[in-house]
């Protein structure tokens, strides 16, 4: 319908446009082959009723920030997300989740991807681990944060006082992506038809049942249960 319609749409998936994400983003192919990406953004609870109404909200922290998330691993890599395993809880919520966990498999890549969004705890981080065959990324969108990670030495790559989202250079960008959209007619920087919206795939996921473990003492090989076994 977008599409056919002929207006212009640029996604606000603001963090391609953080410092950070930048920094790291320019790294990344420094650190050869991919072996793990992590990926966190915390929040503290919400106090908008509203958040946790599903008719008001249209879901919960995943459909509401962890799309963002998804996004910056298709950002950071370059690879499409093919297949995912999530698991979600309520901790201050009770119709919506508030909390998740979801592993993700890229296409054409054995790297391990994991994503945790949460918005049920007294402090707000947006972590970025990279991990590749030549050395590693550590760095915070949130905080404004990042280093270079060889051995045990650490190179600052970057660093913003204060809780930013979208700073320096990259606002201007942002804006002139938006009007170049708007007013010339130019490709967006991140076009519409870019976007994969995972939140559907992980709900699914997060609803399967799964395998329990029978415990047993350590070491012993521990019998699995049925499914829907107590």
């Amino acid at each position: 319908m977008l599409r056919a319609s002929g207006v212009p749409c640029l996604m606000a998936h603001t963090l391609r446009w953080n410092a950070v994400v930048a920094a790291m983003r320019e790294r990344i192919p420094s650190l050869g082959p991919l072996r793990a990406l992590f990926l966190n953004q915390r929040f503290e609870p919400s106090t908008l009723g509203w958040l946790d109404d599903p008719k008001a909200a249209g879901g919960g922290i995943i459909l509401h920030t962890g799309v963002h998330s998804f996004d910056l691993v298709r950002w950071l890599t370059g690879r499409e997300i093919v297949r995912v395993s999530c698991r979600t809880a309520r901790a201050s919520t009770v119709r919506t989740e508030d909390n998740f966990l979801a592993v993700l498999e890229l296409a054409g890549s054995e790297a391990l991807v994991a994503i945790n969004g949460s918005r049920a705890t007294a402090g707000r981080s947006g972590l970025i681990d990279v991990a590749g065959a030549e050395g590693q990324l550590l760095g915070d969108h949130a905080g404004g944060w990042c280093f270079a990670i060889r051995g045990l030495e650490r190179l600052e790559l970057h660093r913003i006082p204060g809780v930013i989202t979208t700073p320096g250079a990259n606002d201007t960008r942002q804006r002139r992506d938006g009007k170049a959209l708007g007013l010339e007619g130019e490709r967006p920087f991140l076009p519409c038809r870019e976007m994969h919206n995972l939140s559907a795939p992980c709900i699914t996921s997060s609803r399967v049942k799964r395998l329990r473990v029978a415990p047993g003492p350590f070491g012993r090989r521990r019998r699995r249960l049925p499914r829907g076994a107590a």
